[in-house]
């Protein structure tokens, strides 16, 4: 499989690679399409994609999800400001922490609503009494009996 790399202008190189693994196709994942992806080790990218030592973006997958949170502190006190570390968990947090602000949006919308619909069926009522009264007073004045 060759690959064409056209990433600066007026420049392209041909380079070879061997296919280790076709991987089973599994979707979108949470932050990227995985079945839309080339994996090779990092430094072999960095020479095929002439980056230097800029990297805008590496993603890494721990075998066991207990770590996260040790792996992410290691990789930020190794690399200080320099990297900033985003963990699915930090995302799903901040996910979270909307749809709780959204949780409480609708629900003061639905408070409201609910409020305003028992007013409504709270002067229904009034007036239907109100206009009963009166129909009731008109046939008792006339001599109907209950």
């Amino acid at each position: 499989m060759s690959h064409k790399n056209s990433l600066r202008a007026h420049r392209s190189v041909e380079r070879s690679f061997l296919v280790a693994a076709i991987l089973n196709t599994t979707g979108i994942s949470f932050l990227a399409n995985l079945d839309q992806v080339l994996i090779m080790p990092f430094e072999t990218a960095r020479k095929t994609f002439s980056t230097g030592k800029t990297v805008s973006a590496i993603m890494a997958r721990v075998e066991d999800s207990s770590i996260v949170e040790e792996v992410s502190k290691e990789i930020e006190e190794m690399h200080g400001e320099q990297v900033t570390v985003f963990s699915v968990k930090i995302i799903l947090d901040a996910i979270n922490e909307v749809v709780g602000i959204l949780n409480l949006v609708l629900g003061g919308i639905a408070t409201i609503s609910l409020f305003v619909a028992g007013i409504g069926i709270l002067n229904t009522m009034l007036i239907t009494v109100i206009e009963r009264t009166r129909e009731i007073g008109i046939l008792k004045a006339i001599g109907a009996k209950r």
